[in-house]
């Protein structure tokens, strides 16, 4: 259930929403915790500089943050950055593949990597035209004829570092504008604030133009019309600044509307924290910033409330009273996943046991990591079942290993019930007073060398476990 690290927000409330009259401006980006500590705090005074806020190691700018004049905030946007492409290889030389009916060379790079004790090792990079082939460290293809190369937009001579120079220097929204037209990968939602007041909104991201872009199969790479036709011009690209609504707000969400003419991703998050961000700004014309604050630390989930919605439509007939009564326990969950919230334990051990329920026969004909995968795609996972709560029609619904009964979304419902509470009574015993989402769902900072059995033994490098909401 340890998955509640991915996904960021940010969002900025215009003046003419806030109590000091002045914009707010928040963002929260949930990279996973580790020791040392991703995240540094760092203020630059010096020189042209004076700007301080969030750095990562190694790169010496703050890449969240705020000068004299503006502050910005970052989300990733989740554009589609990668496509792969089957290659020919000519069985005469491996260098050569087939593109537009005849050979091409591949440009051949050889980097010197060193090891310790005076060693070193030379990696052979073999590259098309769309990128560098990857077969030669991922044996994803069993004929010899074949092989799988990769284009990403970071393969692309990209200027991050020309961005972030910008970003800490401009002092109005034209600056900054110049500077997000640098930044490309990996592709972000940029929330934009001033001292004047404005507020706004760019992607910044470099978005590639393709053929059939929504198609996660790998292109036919000896075909020119699948390849990449640069990318999207930066005027192109929407933008937002002082919108009448008075804030702009992102979570991994579809930001860019259908009438955007290219395709962006088909990854994008649950709307659910989304939404619950949305709600609680349109409703509120005298923004503090413990207000800010309490939306940063919220616990809501939109996308558990909206599944309880359809479960307490089905009618229940059970005889075993504990089953009865945690299933009442759930459908009384106020949706608030908070470390001491038995409704939230029961929901997620509810959820994940109707994803297996729904999938497990179908995939295990393929094998049995297939499962475990999609468990991990959770943005995936949760549309699915969106929209298979919505619809009620699909043919994951059906297990196919009972030959003579056809299963409805219902029959899955209510085995996934008692699966539920066998799940939890097994794990935390059959009182309910250890029934709570924290023990299921904890934070540990994990130290980078904790992994050395002995060193953690001996030093204790972890931090936590911790209850979390």
């Amino acid at each position: 259930y340890n998955s509640s690290f991915s996904g960021s927000n940010n969002w900025v409330v215009s003046g003419k929403r806030t109590k000091t009259k002045k914009p707010f401006l928040a963002n929260d980006p949930h990279l996973k915790f580790s020791q040392p500590a991703r995240w540094y705090e760092m203020r630059l005074k010096g020189g042209r500089f004076n700007v301080s806020g969030l750095c990562l190691a190694g790169i010496p700018l703050p890449i969240i943050g705020q000068n004299k004049n503006i502050a910005w905030g970052l989300t990733n946007s989740m554009v589609d950055d990668m496509d792969f492409f089957i290659e020919t290889i000519n069985p005469d030389n491996p260098n050569e593949y087939l593109y537009d009916g005849s050979w091409k060379k591949m440009k051949i790079i050889k980097e010197s990597i060193r090891l310790k004790n005076d060693r070193d090792t030379t990696i052979t990079i073999r590259l098309t035209h769309h990128g560098p082939i990857i077969t030669d460290i991922h044996a994803l293809t069993k004929n010899e004829n074949l092989e799988i190369s990769m284009a990403w937009t970071g393969n692309w001579l990209t200027k991050e570092i020309d961005a972030l120079l910008g970003l800490s220097l401009a002092t109005n929204w034209n600056e900054f504008s110049n500077a997000v037209k640098n930044y490309g990968v990996p592709g972000q939602n940029i929330v934009y604030a001033d001292t004047k007041g404005n507020i706004g909104w760019r992607p910044a991201v470099y978005v590639p133009i393709r053929k059939e872009g929504s198609s996660l199969l790998p292109r036919p790479g000896n075909e020119p019309k699948y390849d990449w036709n640069g990318r999207v011009p930066f005027n192109k690209m929407p933008y937002l600044y002082n919108p009448e609504s008075g804030f702009i707000s992102t979570a991994n969400n579809k930001t860019i509307g259908e009438n955007f003419p290219y395709y962006i991703s088909g990854l994008w998050a649950n709307p659910s924290r989304a939404k619950r961000i949305r709600s609680e700004l349109e409703k509120n014309n005298d923004v503090t910033i413990e207000d800010m604050e309490a939306l940063q630390l919220d616990y809501h989930s939109e996308f558990g409330k909206e599944i309880l919605g359809h479960l307490r439509t089905y009618s229940t007939n059970f005889s075993d009273e504990g089953l009865i009564g945690a299933i009442d326990i759930l459908h009384a969950w106020d949706g608030v996943e908070s470390e001491n919230s038995i409704g939230a334990l029961l929901f997620h051990v509810f959820i994940r046991n109707l994803t297996i329920n729904l999938y497990k026969d179908e995939f295990l004909l393929l094998g049995p990591e297939f499962l475990d995968t999609y468990l991990s795609l959770k943005y995936i996972k949760d549309r699915k079942l969106r929209e298979l709560f919505s619809y009620k029609k699909s043919s994951w619904i059906d297990n196919v290993e009972t030959l003579n009964k056809k299963e409805t979304l219902g029959d899955i419902v209510m085995k996934s019930y008692v699966d539920m509470y066998d799940e939890v009574n097994k794990r935390f015993g059959s009182n309910k007073s250890n029934w709570k989402w924290g023990e299921a769902h904890t934070l540990t900072h994990k130290h980078i060398l904790s992994k050395i059995k002995i060193l953690d033994y001996l030093f204790n490098l972890s931090i936590g476990p911790f209850f979390s909401g």
